[in-house]
């Protein structure tokens, strides 16, 4: 493999290329200038950019302010090309566990012929970071051609989408006139999001009408976990999140298509926003499913098999089960995991039994953890830590469905588990 040479915050910022040996030469290489831009877009990955951190502020400084961005005074910034009716999403923070750089590599998939990037081995970063920066490169890339449309670009996406949280609350009269929201922001190459979280967010011939203009083969895709478009389904008839060619986000294998990166941008460029549907209604959220389940499918990444895991739906509460807000309020400060267990299955708090192989409430099915010797299925706080530990990219994902970031999550063991430095 061959590496971009990072950014560092002391010397001069320079990224250099060393080609890899025939016949893995990128395509990339052979159309002038598109070999110098993948160079620029490596070196915008290169920023390890957590919410709120001195690398984004650095960040946003180069790369975004200069293109005429207005801001808020939550940090979101804007800008208003013509009077289309589109909201161009993205966001700026990153999942990184550390500010500062990281070195990125490329290498070219032998089977497709694509270019791919990554971080560098041996690098000890713990993500890539396209999760948002494909979006960002590509709203900015829209700017620069004059594509008509609002462009946001939100802040603190990762931790709970409290950016457009903030502007659904404080600043919804930016969206007079906009019927559409898109967000660049979806893992892989073939999704146009229409559902989030299992609630609908645009109509299926909305996400036929883009793919179409796209005409890149993309597809409805009803398994969107969350991006900021989510906050805005009350104000906006469609939004969705189009996939922008990355993999495994969160975690130090993600990588990044930058041929497909590249065809998208010159599809929206060319895009015609006469041409998109508008059916659904703002406020039309109607749920397809109310709880998402794994099943086991021989697959290392649960988050790639949406269809497989999503075939169980909430159950009705069981006789003696608590929502987490029952439960909650039954035990304010803390003790209620020693009598209550969690159901994956139904999506509720069930009584915790003195004896775990009896749990003696509920037929509890199929089984997908520890069973005993009748088929009945329980967990314990050991098998819950053993599992969060053996699966941390699994379990950052599952989070972010469920729309949690990571100072919710601190702000919850601080309350019911202990104080979180």
């Amino acid at each position: 493999m061959t590496w971009f040479k990072g950014e560092t915050d002391d010397k001069e910022k320079i990224v250099t290329v060393s080609p890899p040996p025939e016949p893995l030469t990128p395509r990339l290489q052979a159309t002038p200038g598109l070999w110098e831009e993948a160079q620029e877009f490596s070196k915008m990955l290169s920023y390890c950019r957590p919410n709120g951190s001195r690398t984004e502020s650095k960040f946003i400084n180069k790369y975004i302010r200069p293109a005429g961005v207005t801001f808020d005074k939550r940090g979101n910034m804007y800008k208003k090309i013509g009077d289309s009716p589109v909201m161009w999403s993205c966001h700026t923070d990153t999942v990184h566990s550390k500010q500062g750089f990281q070195k990125i590599e490329y290498w070219v998939n032998a089977k497709s012929g694509d270019t791919f990037l990554g971080v560098a081995q041996g690098d000890k970063s713990s993500c890539l970071g396209a999760d948002d920066t494909t979006g960002i490169w590509l709203m900015l890339e829209m700017i620069k051609r004059n594509v008509p449309g609002l462009y946001i670009f939100h802040r603190a996406e990762e931790v709970g989408g409290l950016g457009s949280k903030w502007i659904a609350a404080n600043n919804a009269a930016v969206f007079k006139d906009i019927k559409f929201a898109i967000a660049f922001d979806r893992k892989d190459t073939e999704s146009i999001i229409t559902y989030q979280r299992g609630t609908r967010c645009c109509s299926d011939e909305f996400a036929k009408s883009l793919a179409a203009e796209l005409g890149m083969k993309h597809k409805c895709d009803e398994g969107g976990s969350f991006t900021d478009t989510a906050s805005y389904v009350d104000l906006i008839a469609e939004c969705t999140n189009v996939s922008t060619g990355y993999y495994n986000a969160h975690c130090a294998s993600e990588h990044t298509n930058i041929d497909y990166l590249f065809q998208l941008r010159d599809a929206l460029c060319k895009i015609d926003v006469t041409k998109l549907v508008e059916k659904r209604k703002p406020g039309e959220n109607t749920r397809k499913w109310g709880n998402y389940t794994y099943k086991n499918n021989n697959s290392s990444r649960w988050s790639d098999n949406y269809d497989m895991w999503r075939d169980y739906f909430m159950e009705d509460c069981p006789k003696g089960g608590k929502t987490f807000d029952e439960l909650t309020a039954l035990y304010p400060k803390s003790g209620w995991s020693d009598h209550y267990v969690y159901d994956t299955v139904s999506g509720f708090w069930l009584p915790r039994p003195n004896n775990k192989k009896d749990l003696g409430v509920t037929k509890i099915a199929p089984a997908r953890s520890v069973t005993d010797e009748k088929g009945t299925r329980y967990s314990s706080y050991n098998d819950a830590i053993k599992l969060i530990k053996n699966n941390p990219g699994i379990i950052a994902d599952l989070l972010e469905y469920q729309g949690y970031g990571s100072l919710e999550i601190k702000d919850h063991v601080n309350t019911y588990g202990g104080i979180v430095d």
